[in-house]
């Protein structure tokens, strides 16, 4: 799933979703080799430094596909 993130200063990081659950999910992002988990904790994501942010888009496979076809390949490893 192609992921658009923004924090708390209102920079926005573009993204892959690795992997999902109902509190967790896990975001190779666009501008580097980072890994990042994020967490829900009720009805708000956090990310790993506890700082709340937003989820801008989630799109599926299918309708992400042209927008994260220019994405370089990037490293799964923290």
């Amino acid at each position: 799933m192609y992921v658009v993130i923004r924090d708390a200063s209102g920079e926005t990081f573009e993204g892959i979703a690795l992997a999902t659950g109902k509190d967790r999910m896990r975001v190779a992002l666009r501008s580097g080799y980072d890994v990042v988990e994020l967490r829900r904790s009720y009805t708000q994501w956090l990310n790993e430094a506890g700082d709340f942010i937003e989820l801008d888009a989630i799109l599926s496979d299918q309708e992400g596909t042209a927008s994260y076809a220019g994405m370089f390949a990037m490293s799964a490893t923290v």
